[in-house]
């Protein structure tokens, strides 16, 4: 698995999440930080696993790829939406707050369309 957008990429994004964790005042997104992080951190550590096991022939378990799978999906997906919330809550000019809550229903749709998108797809190879 190549290194830079399984690794370096998902926990560079999740030091950002961790950061905007620390400096968020409202409590209601501080969750939002950290599961995003989360899942960018099991992306991460799930292809390291992969990448050290795999040349000496040491048995993947079954759970890992699936592990990689919903961390890179849901991180990538969650950044997005936690950036935006960020925007949203720092910034106090109505006019670029208007710009951030349409930013975030086009976010949450997207997010929404690519949820139902990949649930067809995974109830189509079973």
């Amino acid at each position: 698995m190549p290194v830079f957008p399984n690794v370096v990429l998902p926990l560079g994004l999740a030091l950002l999440m961790l950061w905007l964790y620390v400096r968020q005042r409202e409590a209601r997104l501080r969750k939002l930080y950290a599961l995003t992080a989360g899942l960018l951190c099991c992306c991460a550590l799930s292809t390291v696993w992969m990448n050290l096991t795999a040349p000496l022939d040491i048995v993947v378990p079954r759970f890992l790829p699936w592990l990689w799978y919903f961390g890179l999906l849901g991180g990538y997906a969650l950044t997005p939406v936690s950036l935006l919330y960020f925007g949203f809550s720092a910034v106090k000019n109505a006019h670029i707050k208007q710009v951030f809550r349409w930013g975030l229903y086009l976010a949450g749709g997207l997010l929404l369309w690519a949820i139902v998108a990949q649930l067809t797809s995974l109830m189509r190879h079973l």
